[in-house]
C-alpha cells in the first residue's frame, strides 16, 4: 500500500472511516477485557500519524505541553540530562541548582527505578513522562552511585526547571568556544550575550577574540525561528534558507547586517547527531563560504514540523514542508557534509551504532514527497576525510558521544579531537599539523 499514491480515485475516505468505526466497535464488543473508549481512540490517533513519517506525531494534552517546555526551556522537573546506554539510564548531568544536583546526584550515576517502577523497555519519552509533572509533587528515584556502586533513594521535589541552551568558554589565544545544546526560545539571546561578554572580557585586557567555534554537534534541533537568528548573527546577507510545500517554494529566509560576528575566523562542529534547525544553521554557513565545518556527516532531518492544536489540549506534530540550503540542495535524507570529516576516536570491531534519518523506516526520500524504506545512502562526497572506520561512538567519563564533557581551556590538551582541528584551524596551524590519525600515542 502506497500511502503517498497521487490517485486517489478509488479510495472512499466514508468507507475508510466506516471501517475505522467497525473495528472499534468489534473491539470494545470482543476484546478479552473492557477496554477504554478514550485509549483507543488515542492510540487511532497515534496510528494515523505514525503512517505518515518518522517525524510526524500525535501528542496527548499532556505530551503536547511535554514538548511545549522543551521548546521553550522550561517545564516542571528535578533538573536531570540523562542518556541512555546499554538499557541503563545514565545522569550526563545535573542541571545547577535544581532538585538533582542540590540532592548530590552527580554525572554517571545511574537512575534505576522511577516512582518504584523499573526503567528497563522505557522509551525516552516515557521517561521524561515520568520525571516530569507539576511543581510542588515528589518523584521517588533509587539511583545507583558512579564509583561505590551504592544504591541510594531520593525524593525529589518536582520545581520550575529553567534550562539554558548555550554554553561558552574562552579559550587559550583568544579563541570563544560557543555550544548550542538546542535551539528553543531565547537561544539567539544566549548566544548574542555570550559574544558581547567574551568580547568585554577580551577588551578589558587590551584584546579581541581571534575566532569562534560554534559547536552544534548533539544538538537535535528545535525552534526554526531561533536557528533563523543564530544563522543571522554570522551572515551580513544572503539566503539563510528556503521551504518548499507540495513541490512550490513558499518562504525564502534571508540574513541581514546587523549580526554579532559576521566577520573573523568561524569553525563550525557537526556530527552524525547534529539534525534539524542544527542543519539548517550548517548548511547556511557553508553554502554562503562563511564558516569551516568540521566532523561528520549530519543526520539529515530537512523537513518542516509544524504543531497543530486539537481539542482538549492534543496537537499533531505535522510534517508540512522541507528545507532546502541557500545552493537549494535538500537536507532531507542527505544531511550537511563537513568540509573536513574527524574521526572522534570511534570503537573498531563492532557494529555501527549510528542511525540518521536515511535509516529510519519511512522517512521521506531527499528532493520529493514520498515516503520509502529505510537505505543507507554512499557518500557521494570528495571532500577532504580525517576518518578511520566509525562504528560505535565514543561515550565514557571524558566524552558524550565525542563530545568533551568539561571544555579544556586548552583543547590540545583535552579528548575531543574535533574541537582539537577545529582550534588549529582558528589558530592557523599549518596543514600537516592537522590531525591524521586520532588514536596515535
Amino acid at each position: 500500500l502506497d500511502l503517498f499514491a497521487q490517485d486517489h480515485s478509488r479510495t472512499n475516505p466514508y468507507q475508510v472511516l466506516d471501517r475505522i468505526g467497525q473495528a472499534m466497535s468489534v473491539i470494545e464488543g470482543e476484546y478479552y477485557s473492557v477496554i477504554d473508549q478514550n485509549q483507543l481512540a488515542e492510540g487511532a490517533l497515534k496510528g494515523l500519524a505514525g503512517a505518515l513519517d518518522p517525524h510526524s506525531q500525535y501528542f496527548t494534552a499532556r505530551s503536547a505541553n511535554i514538548f511545549r517546555g522543551d521548546t521553550n526551556g522550561e517545564f516542571g522537573g528535578i533538573g536531570v540530562e540523562v542518556e541512555f546506554v546499554e538499557g541503563a539510564v545514565v545522569i550526563i548531568n545535573p542541571i545547577e541548582g535544581s532538585p538533582a544536583a542540590r540532592a548530590g546526584i552527580l554525572s554517571g550515576d545511574k537512575i534505576i527505578t522511577v516512582n518504584d517502577q523499573p526503567l528497563h523497555h522505557k522509551k525516552p519519552q516515557e521517561l521524561v513522562e515520568i520525571m516530569r509533572g507539576k511543581p510542588g509533587t515528589v518523584v521517588r528515584l533509587s539511583v545507583r552511585q558512579a564509583g561505590d556502586n551504592k544504591l541510594k533513594i531520593h525524593n525529589l521535589k518536582r520545581e520550575i526547571i529553567k534550562v539554558t541552551s548555550v554554553k561558552s568558554a574562552l579559550l587559550h589565544d583568544q579563541v570563544l568556544y560557543l555550544r548550542i545544546k538546542a535551539f528553543q526560545a531565547g537561544t539567539t539571546l544566549e548566544l548574542v550575550t555570550e559574544i558581547a561578554k567574551a568580547r568585554e572580557r577580551l577588551n578589558s585586557q587590551g584584546e579581541v577574540p581571534q575566532g569562534v567555534i560554534l559547536d552544534l554537534r548533539n544538538n537535535p534541533g528545535g525552534l526554526v525561528r531561533e536557528a533563523k537568528g543564530v544563522a543571522n548573527e554570522f551572515l551580513s546577507s544572503g539566503v539563510i534558507f528556503s521551504t518548499r510545500h507540495r513541490q512550490r517554494t513558499v518562504k525564502i529566509t534571508t540574513a541581514n547586517s546587523a549580526g554579532s560576528w559576521t566577520t573573523g575566523a568561524l569553525v563550525l562542529l557537526l556530527n552524525e547527531y547534529s539534525a534539524s534547525a542544527a542543519e539548517l544553521v550548517a548548511g547556511a554557513l557553508k553554502d554562503q563560504q562563511r564558516a569551516t565545518l568540521v566532523g561528520a556527516r549530519s543526520f539529515g532531518k530537512g523537513s518542516v514540523q509544524t504543531l497543530i492544536p486539537l481539542s482538549d489540549g492534543a496537537a499533531f506534530k505535522l510534517t508540512t514542508a522541507l528545507y532546502f540550503t541557500p545552493s537549494g540542495r535538500s537536507i532531507q535524507a542527505e544531511g550537511i557534509q563537513p568540509h573536513l570529516i574527524v574521526d572522534p576516536g570511534y570503537q573498531t570491531g563492532a557494529q555501527s551504532l549510528i542511525v540518521r534519518e536515511s535509516d529510519l523506516e519511512g522517512h521521506i526520500e531527499q528532493g520529493s514527497i514520498k515516503a520509502v524504506k529505510p537505505e543507507r545512502p554512499g557518500s557521494t562526497s570528495n571532500e577532504k576525510s580525517f576518518t578511520k572506520n566509525r562504528v560505535s561512538p565514543p561515550t565514557n567519563e571524558l566524552l558524550h558521544l565525542g563530545v568533551a564533557r568539561i571544555i579544556p581551556v586548552d583543547p590540545e590538551t583535552g579528548p575531543d579531537e574535533a574541537l582539537k582541528v577545529a582550534y588549529r584551524i582558528i589558530r592557523a596551524l599549518p596543514a600537516q599539523n592537522l590531525l591524521l590519525n586520532p588514536n596515535s600515542q
